[in-house]
């Protein structure tokens, strides 16, 4: 699982094939848990603009449950790790071994 030392690295290096940035949670994350899954695998960082500043967002009991609901409503199922780091949360989507995945954005 990554820390919060990795994070920071990653927020400095900006967005890319395995890194995307949020500001707050939106059901449409599930277009980037599919897409992650039907490549090599990649980490949602909610709570970081796509400028790179950090806005924050808490990981609630409310919220882990909302993003474990939309990965599980993907086709097949994702098993995302969702971890609090200080004042950011990160959302590690796994390489899928039974590709392709959809969702229900598309």
């Amino acid at each position: 699982m990554i820390n919060a030392d990795d994070i920071k690295i990653l927020i400095k290096e900006g967005e890319g094939l395995t890194v995307e940035f949020k500001e707050r949670f939106t059901s449409r994350i599930d277009e980037d848990i599919v897409a992650f899954a039907n490549t090599k695998g990649g980490i949602i960082i909610l709570g970081v603009r796509d400028d790179r500043t950090v806005s924050g967002e808490k990981l609630t009991n409310d919220l882990k449950a909302r993003i474990n609901s939309v990965a599980r409503n993907c086709n097949p199922p994702v098993q995302v790790k969702i971890k609090q780091l200080q004042n950011i949360i990160a959302i590690e989507a796994p390489q899928g071994e039974e590709k392709p995945y959809s969702c229900s954005s598309g």
